[in-house]
């Protein structure tokens, strides 16, 4: 994050280290500040030869961006651009449909309210192999074998002038659990909200 203003020398840290990751793709979130920088030139600092990047709803919000090593097609989606909170980026690369994503921060409703409106989107890829990836400001319990209530409640829920504001989740059961890994078009956007 560059929130404190634009400077291409912060960058050098995060291209040593995808260097070392030699990852073919890279989607990349909380692209704050980044928004003042041509593609051209971000690709170049991150030292890949392809990239696209997707500014959010405010240029104060989370924008996205996927770097790839092989040339990219951005499918964009104008009518889910003017809902979203932050931002997503669906590009196709290596004949793969990528989506990058950082869902909205503040409650499920709007986490729910973003997935209902790509997965239309997930859904018309059909059989072609897509990976969803990003950050989706939610929990899975399913990643867990024990849930402690009161770490869980300390860690996604916020105090405000004495206030308790729910963040990430609202206390109650998952809608249907689901191994996130293993996410398929015919899911319906419950299984990516936890509620």
């Amino acid at each position: 994050s560059c929130d404190d203003g634009a400077d291409l020398g912060k960058l050098q840290a995060l291209a040593g280290w995808l260097r070392q990751q030699d990852a073919d793709v890279v989607g990349l979130c909380e692209c704050n500040g980044w928004q003042v920088w041509d593609v051209e030139v971000l690709k170049r600092a991150l030292g890949y030869p392809y990239a696209a990047f997707q500014t959010a709803s405010k240029p104060t919000r989370g924008h996205v961006m996927i770097l790839s090593r092989s040339p990219i097609q951005v499918i964009p989606h104008p009518e889910i651009d003017a809902m979203y909170f932050h931002a997503l980026l669906h590009v196709k690369t290596f004949g793969i449909h990528f989506m990058e994503t950082h869902l909205c921060p503040r409650h499920a409703e709007g986490r729910y309210q973003e997935v209902s409106k790509f997965l239309p989107v997930v859904q018309a890829v059909g059989s072609e192999p897509l990976l969803l990836m990003g950050d989706m400001n939610s929990m899975m319990p399913s990643s867990q074998n024990k849930i402690d209530l009161d770490q869980l409640i300390q860690k996604f829920r916020v105090v405000r002038k004495g206030k308790l504001i729910s963040r990430h989740c609202v206390d109650g059961p998952l809608l249907d659990p689901v191994s996130y890994t293993h996410l398929r078009a015919h899911e319906t956007p419950e299984h990516l909200v936890c509620r």
